[in-house]
């Protein structure tokens, strides 16, 4: 008979790791403001943000019998294969940017998001050529480029109840009818940002940081230099303290995980990431099964 032991997920900010050690959370808790996280469980359209990803679409596959179409939101359904003599694929035909529907007759369909910006039919951020902006991230990429800044002016023409993340320190104003506009110090407490399309992995046993291991193998610890902005030469320190013994700090650069083993044996491991003058500290309690356990469905 296999062992078998209790499974848990853990969640995390850093992209890639697996157990939130010092994480951003560990910020949030800190501070006085009071945030409020939500899970959307509904299928979320997959953006496609340049030209590359957009000649990087795989084709969408059919049967014999099944008919495919593409739909651009506003305008009629194009045809792709009618009633097919046989199986096959077909390249989905994305032309013009804006929210897209592929569907097949008998397999469902999925919905994706074209930047305008392929096309050249962004506009120019004005009230007379205001910006289409058709995802979630897609104003805050402007904004990284140099793009987009104070006075911008667009307006969303993506997925109904759109809520695009903004730059830092910006808020947002009516620019008259559906336009808007980007405004620098302007009020954003009432705005529901949206994350980067990542995986996100939910623990909801237990909250905080800290967390319990009962496995020495499968985690990792996730760091950064600046508070997860990404910067590739952002320095950190990561230390962990084991129950016995010591474990040498290691020295680090830009966002990333490394891997947790708790070598020491059973019992706490202090981990604390530093960077510049903001530390964060998680316990990891390492308490490894004893004895048979058995799971009965």
């Amino acid at each position: 008979m296999k062992n078998a032991y209790r499974l848990f997920v853990v969640a995390t900010v850093a992209a890639g790791a697996a157990l939130p050690l010092a994480a951003r959370e560990a910020v949030l808790a800190a501070e006085s403001d009071t945030y409020e996280y939500r899970i959307d469980t509904t299928p979320s359209p997959h953006a496609i943000k340049t030209q590359e990803e957009l000649a990087g679409l795989m084709e969408a596959t059919y049967s014999a019998g099944e008919t495919v179409t593409a739909t651009l939101s506003g305008g009629a359904a194009s045809t792709l294969v009618s009633a097919a003599a046989a199986n096959g694929s077909v390249a989905p035909g994305f032309n013009a940017g804006g929210v897209w529907t592929l569907a097949n007759s008998a397999q469902g369909s999925a919905t994706f998001t074209v930047r305008h910006s392929i096309f050249g039919t962004l506009g120019e951020g004005t009230s007379a050529s205001p910006a289409k902006i058709v995802d979630g991230l897609e104003l805050f990429d402007l904004y990284l480029a140099g793009t987009a800044g104070n006075g911008y002016v667009y307006e969303l023409v993506g997925i109904e109840g759109l809520s695009p993340l903004l730059p830092p320190d910006y808020g947002k104003e009516s620019a008259g009818g559906n336009l808007l506009r980007l405004v620098e110090g302007g009020d954003t407490a009432d705005d529901t940002f949206v994350t980067p399309q990542t995986v996100w992995f939910l623990d909801s046993m237990q909250g905080g940081p800290d967390r319990t291991i009962t496995q020495r193998r499968g985690y990792f610890a996730a760091y950064s230099g600046d508070n997860w902005a990404r910067s590739a030469t952002a320095a950190s320190t990561l230390s962990v303290t084991p129950p016995r013994g010591t474990v040498a700090p290691q020295n680090l650069t830009g966002t990333g995980a490394v891997p947790f083993v708790p070598m020491n044996g059973k019992g706490d491991y202090t981990v604390v990431l530093r960077a510049g003058n903001t530390t964060w500290t998680s316990i990891v309690t390492y308490a490894p099964l004893r004895g048979l356990v058995i799971f009965v469905k």
